[in-house]
């Protein structure tokens, strides 16, 4: 988040007395915001207020109407204007009910396993059937199948990656990580 953002938020102005100030005024005002965590504001003498924001992790991204909804590390949505989702993946298929529970859990669970193999998703899709599919950079689709046993899944994705020709591939399914198939782009598999 920009700094200036922060400090307009905060509602500070330079040259202010910084015994004037309403410190946890500051501090609620700056924890209100979707994208804070957490914030300390501290008086230093003889004229300083420090302003440290700690920011929600933002883990990926979902489309809502004109707008974006962002996701964070314990799973929460929140709108947020002063966010960017740039390079972070694109969650798909969540339930629009406002009840996204398990369905967005598995996602998120499926996107964390790729990441800890370093395999990077741009878009994580849910099938109505429940099962998950990772789109990466290059159009390559990895189908996941259910969001279980994923640690497994997610090693085998990233050991079949590392030996295949990415152009080439349309998808590869590692639904049944013992087992995987995968089909190149002009209908080989």
């Amino acid at each position: 988040m920009p700094q200036r953002a922060i400090l307009n938020m905060a509602g500070v102005q330079t040259g202010s007395n910084i015994f004037g100030l309403p410190v946890r005024a500051i501090r609620r005002r700056l924890e209100a915001h979707p994208a804070i965590e957490r914030a300390e504001i501290r008086r230093r003498l003889p004229g300083t207020l420090r302003i440290e924001v700690v920011e929600r992790p933002i883990e990926a991204v979902m489309a809502r109407g004109a707008g974006w909804l962002f996701v964070d590390s314990k799973s929460r949505l929140f709108e947020c204007s002063d966010c960017s989702g740039e390079g972070l993946p694109e969650l798909v298929g969540v339930p629009a009910d406002g009840k996204p529970g398990r369905s967005l859990g598995g996602l998120l669970a499926a996107l964390r396993a790729l990441k800890e193999e370093g395999v990077s998703s741009e878009k994580m899709r849910l099938a109505p059937s429940g099962a998950v599919q990772a789109t990466l950079a290059g159009g390559v689709l990895i189908k996941l199948g259910l969001p279980e046993d994923l640690a497994e899944k997610a090693a085998s994705a990233r050991q079949a990656l590392a030996g295949l020709d990415l152009p080439k591939v349309e998808y590869l399914d590692v639904s049944c990580p013992t087992a995987i198939v995968w089909k190149s782009r002009d209908g080989s598999e």
